[in-house]
This record gives C-alpha cells, structure tokens and sequence, in this order.
C-alpha cells in the first residue's frame, strides 16, 4: 500500500532531485514524468521520479541525450495511455444530432454512415459513436466525421481543401488550442498537423484556430485516439502514447 509520503508536489520532486522546479513542469507537460492531478493538485510518485531518472530522458530541462535516434513519423494517431478498446468499431444504424442554434431551437445533422464502439478512458466505459455527415445541410457544405461519447459531440473533422485527408483541431485540454509545433504534447508530436484555417481553407469569425490533426477520412480509430485525448486532458492526464 502506497503512503502519504510515497508522493510528491512538483516543488517537492525538484528538491528531492536538486533540479529547477520548472525542468519538472517540462518533464510532467512532455510526458517524461508521469502525475496525476486530483481536485487541482498535481502528485507524482517517487517510484516515477526515479524511473525516469535513471531510464527515461533526464529531468533536468536538456531533453533526449543527442545520441537518441529520432523516431520516425506515424500516419496514425497512437492509442493514448489511459486509453483501451474493450469493443472495436461496428458498422452502425445512422442517426440525426441535434445542435443548438442561436436564437432557440436545434439544427438537425443527419449522420448517414456510422459506427459504434465501447472504449475505456481514464478507467470509466464509455460508448462511442462515430459519424459521417454530406455536410449538405450546412452552409459550408464541407463534410464531416464527428465522434459522439454518450451522444455528446467530443471531436469533429473537416475534409481538408484538397480533400484528401480530414483535420480536426488539438485541444490538449477540451479547450485551449496550440499555435507553435513546439508545444504540442508528445502523443501529437510524430504524426501530420497543420494551422486548421490552412488545411481546410475556411477561417473567419467563430473558426477554429491553431494546429489541427490529420488523417484519412476512413481512419476511424485515430479520430477515436483523438477525442479520448481530449477527454483524458480534461482530466488532467499527460497525453502520451499507451505503451511510452
């Protein structure tokens, strides 16, 4: 059983080790150094302090040794750690989501083609559905693939300008987006992004901004890897891949 001493504050890690506080952040926000973060406060064991001293890349704010190789790119999104399939994607019956209008009342998206699974994030089950709509109800015309957890839309792709993948943009937390490469989270970090007004050519007041993923259309599991990540960032979990 572990111990009320057993954890650390990111000021207690940083002494312990007798390195900057902020090189702990950097580890913790790369994903170095696993935490959880309970009720606002981040804890970190002593058992991962000294595992990713001694096996992982140094907690000292220099990152990977320069003799590291440097992985190769992905072209699909890695199941993020915190994340497990329990039941794989099946086609499914095709289904209408209501959205809120301004002004009262819901537009109704139909969703022709669809898909349905049962994941577990962050230990919790959760029914997944994905979708694909014509977008022809909508006044861009631009199709989308949009993935459902409980019927609450979590993540939505457009086709890209050229249409040849479909983009979706990165909110690590649910929320805040990315602007510079530098400050995506490691599970981002080795497949294709791009600024989402670039990709997809639309822009403008209410558009999304910032660095959006991209896959193939027909890439389902990713866009399910995708909106997990969203959740678990919600959660305060580090979005790395399952497995480091």
């Amino acid at each position: 059983m572990e111990h009320r001493d057993d954890w650390l504050t990111p000021e207690g890690a940083a002494s312990w080790l007798q390195v900057p506080q902020d090189a702990v952040q950097l580890a913790i926000k790369e994903g170095t150094l696993p935490a959880i973060t309970v009720g606002g406060h981040v804890r970190i064991s002593r058992e991962a302090v000294l595992a990713a001293a001694q096996h992982g890349p140094a907690v000292n704010g220099r990152g990977p040794a320069a003799s590291e190789p440097e992985k190769p790119p992905l072209t699909e999104l890695p199941e993020p750690a915190g994340f497990a399939w329990i039941e794989e994607l099946n086609q499914a019956e095709g289904f209408v989501h209501g959205w809120p209008q301004h002004g009262g009342g819901y537009f109704r998206e139909p969703y022709p083609e669809a898909w349905s699974a049962l994941v577990s994030i962050g230990g919790q089950k959760h029914r997944v559905k994905v979708g694909r709509s014509s977008g022809a109800e909508r006044s861009d015309k631009c199709p989308r693939l949009t993935v459902f957890m409980e019927d609450f839309p979590v993540a939505e792709f457009l086709r890209t300008a050229d249409g040849a993948k479909v983009a979706s943009v990165i909110k690590p937390n649910g929320k805040k987006t990315i602007a510079d490469p530098a400050d995506l989270p490691p599970l981002y970090r080795r497949v294709p992004t791009a600024p989402y007004s670039e990709i997809t050519g639309l822009s403008g007041m209410g558009r999304p901004k910032g660095l959006a993923l991209l896959i193939e259309p027909d890439d389902l599991r990713s866009a399910v890897h995708h909106a997990a990540a969203r959740r678990l960032g919600k959660l305060g979990q580090p979005l790395v891949a399952a497995g480091g």
